[in-house]
């Protein structure tokens, strides 16, 4: 099943109208809200990609929160304007999939990364000018990166990537510092 969503339905609303294996598609524009995955094995993917959907919040953008794993898919998203607590893409202990996306100008000085705190896989992404005030700037978690852009991030404890298990394939790391560590 595929949900399309425009600029008259909530996003939030198709997730939890959705159900495992659906796709919840997202037209172009800016959206200021927080998507929660609500453990679900669904892809929400933008119509247009990265450069024409964005989400936009001052709290973790995306959530995955009840051990969402490599079914839950995040595809095509620009991912910026978090400057809480936590990462822009939160969920500290399972392992979904972001393909395609731009995680770029977050801050944060309260969790392990500013950019993406989880356990689950990228693929194809650009991870850049994210800020953390006391972890790492860009990734953290047992992540495992293929073909992604680490690049201009900064952070007290680590610039581009903490990882704790996964590892990288085919990445470019450029750019990135941090105050102490590496």
């Amino acid at each position: 099943r595929r949900a399309q969503v425009d600029a008259e339905a909530q996003r939030q609303a198709a997730i939890v109208a959705a159900t495992d294996g659906d796709t919840v598609l997202v037209a172009p524009g800016t959206w200021v809200e927080e998507l929660d995955y609500l453990g679900k094995a669904i892809t929400v993917a933008s119509e247009s990609g990265a450069a024409a959907t964005i989400l936009a919040n001052v709290n973790s953008a995306v959530t995955f929160q009840n051990d969402e794993g490599p079914g839950s898919i995040l595809r095509g998203f620009t991912v910026t304007g978090n400057n809480s607590g936590r990462a822009a893409i939160h969920g500290p202990g399972t392992s979904p999939r972001i393909v395609q996306c731009e995680i770029r100008g977050n801050r944060t000085s309260f969790t392990l990364a500013a950019g993406v705190f989880c356990d689950g896989t990228l693929v194809d992404c650009v991870v850049e000018d994210n800020h953390n005030g006391n972890g790492t700037g860009g990734v953290a978690g047992a992540l495992t990166l293929r073909r992604c852009l680490l690049r201009g991030n900064t952070g007290y404890d680590g610039a581009a990537a903490l990882l704790l298990g996964g590892g990288m394939e085919d990445c470019r790391v450029l750019d990135n510092s941090s105050a102490e560590g590496s």
